[in-house]
């Protein structure tokens, strides 16, 4: 939960100095410590001919609306969330083919369509990045391995879980500043990123997260946390989501798994359940750390292009549309075999 309070007292206490030069105009935006205002410069160095409108790279309005709504929603997130790491769905591409995909050499061919675009008239704002923000932030992550594991992050113990838990072996980074595996109980070691099996590629950027980056009160974005798992493991990452979650971070999962929708629900209710779930704790095998307290969840169903609010309670909540698709395939299951075998 945000508490909004808070957040307005950060956002008050919160000095802003941010300068801009995009060509021969460039923008400030500055707030002083304490003060309610946000001060905006927009300086404008035109030294174009009479036809000079010809040649503009971007509209003044286009130019505002872009920078500025960035540069304000950035200023806002950051009172809000202290650091967001983002598990994009393409992040088993992203540790096999980081170099290639090098965010470096893009910016590069970047620039290199700034210049060409240049006697176009059209909002070259638009061109500027070739990635999104969650693939531009896991391959800068994923290229420069080698200097921030160098950092030392205080829930390692959380990568070492799903080490131990969902990968049965352990992550390293070689000195050349690639991602190596080392499987438990085998003799191969030091095998590379693209020679492990599929769960290891979508989980090693995890891994590297809570070791080496992880802050207390971080947002954690993981897209799809069933990819390459087989449904035990789908159980798994949502105990450890609850696990996450009792350890102050804030995470948001986009899921398309019943499996995981389901155990999450479990968490709820043995959560809910006060001493009368304590036996079915010890007997499931589920830990007091992984429960969660429904007041905690929110859920949301996508559809038809609208989003609906799904309601929470002591007993978890329900995916209609991932329910009646279960129930049809149920159906027509128990329908084909008694009709044809029985």
């Amino acid at each position: 939960m945000i508490d909004e309070i808070a957040t307005s007292n950060n956002l008050r206490n919160l000095a802003v100095n941010n300068n801009l030069t995009f060509g021969k105009n460039s923008i400030k935006v500055s707030k002083d410590k304490n003060s309610e205002d946000l001060n905006i410069f927009f300086i404008e160095k035109n030294e174009f001919d009479k036809d000079s409108d010809k040649h503009t790279l971007f509209s003044l309005e286009s130019f505002m609306t872009n920078i500025l709504e960035g540069m304000v929603l950035q200023i806002i997130s950051n009172t809000i969330f202290d650091n967001v790491f983002i598990a994009p769905a393409e992040r088993s591409a992203i540790n096999i083919f980081s170099r290639q995909l090098s965010i470096k050499r893009n910016l590069i061919v970047d620039r290199l369509l700034e210049y060409k675009d240049k006697r176009k008239s059209e909002d070259i704002l638009n061109k500027a990045q070739r990635y999104p923000l969650p693939i531009r932030d896991s391959l800068e992550i994923a290229e420069d391995v080698f200097e921030l594991q160098k950092n030392k992050s205080e829930y390692a113990f959380l990568a070492d879980k799903i080490e131990e838990e969902l990968l049965k072996g352990k992550i390293k980074i070689s000195k050349e500043g690639s991602v190596q595996f080392n499987p438990s109980k085998s003799k191969i070691k030091n095998l590379e990123i693209h020679l492990t099996a599929s769960i290891v590629k979508s989980l090693s950027n995890l891994v590297f997260y809570f070791r080496h980056l992880a802050k207390k009160g971080d947002f954690i974005i993981i897209d799809e946390p069933e990819l390459n798992l087989h449904p035990d493991n789908q159980r798994k990452i949502a105990r450890l989501i609850g696990e996450f979650i009792n350890y102050e971070f804030k995470v948001m999962i986009s899921t398309h798994s019943d499996y995981i929708i389901r155990e999450i629900n479990n968490l709820i209710m043995l959560k809910s359940g006060g001493e009368k779930a304590a036996n079915l704790i010890a007997k499931y095998a589920y830990n007091q750390d992984q429960l969660v307290d429904y007041k905690r969840v929110g859920a949301y169903l996508f559809k038809d292009n609208r989003n609906y609010n799904v309601e929470v309670s002591e007993t978890g909540f329900e995916v209609n549309t991932i329910d009646e698709e279960i129930n049809n395939l149920n159906n027509a299951s128990e329908e084909i075999f008694f009709t044809l075998f029985d």
